[in-house]
């Protein structure tokens, strides 16, 4: 008789670590799956900044084009030491927190380089725009004023 009731609480004995290997194999999955969807939503995060930074850096050098296309003889700067000799678009225009400052540079008598710089969180995008601006910009050389986008890109910082 003690044959038989040491078979029955054997029987137990093998079925526990089973259940345990399958619960640590279930829980690796979920801890892995867990590591994975982090990571994959601060790519995403960091893919939006990236792209809310150069929207915005973008939107400072057009503001720029439209300044000098509306006044030819607008203010340029030797060199662009940001943040002097700039101008910084109105925090209020965008709905995340975003920084822009663009500097305007004056290449020669008819060229212009524009570079903003837009900072949102921990991302920074910069964008440059080259103009090429015709004649004198006055009626006894002939100038028209007409002012050409030659180049348009983002550029390393």
């Amino acid at each position: 008789m003690k044959f038989l009731f040491q078979q029955k609480s054997q029987k137990g004995i093998a079925s526990l670590p089973t259940v345990l290997l399958i619960s640590g194999i279930i829980l690796e999955l979920g801890i892995a799956s867990l590591a994975l969807s982090t990571i994959s939503s601060k790519t995403s995060t960091d893919a939006k900044l990236s792209m809310i930074a150069l929207n915005a850096a973008y939107a400072g050098a057009d503001e720029a084009l439209l300044k000098i296309t509306q006044d030819k003889r607008y203010p340029t700067a030797a060199s662009c030491v940001l943040p002097a000799n700039t101008f910084t678009l109105d925090p209020d225009l965008f709905t995340d927190d975003v920084t822009v400052a663009v500097c305007v540079t004056k290449d020669s008598d008819t060229r212009r380089t524009i570079i903003s710089t837009a900072t949102t969180q921990n991302r920074q995008k910069r964008v440059k725009a080259t103009l090429a601006i015709d004649g004198a910009l006055n009626a006894l050389t002939g100038g028209t004023g007409r002012v050409q986008l030659i180049s348009f890109e983002e550029v390393a910082l």
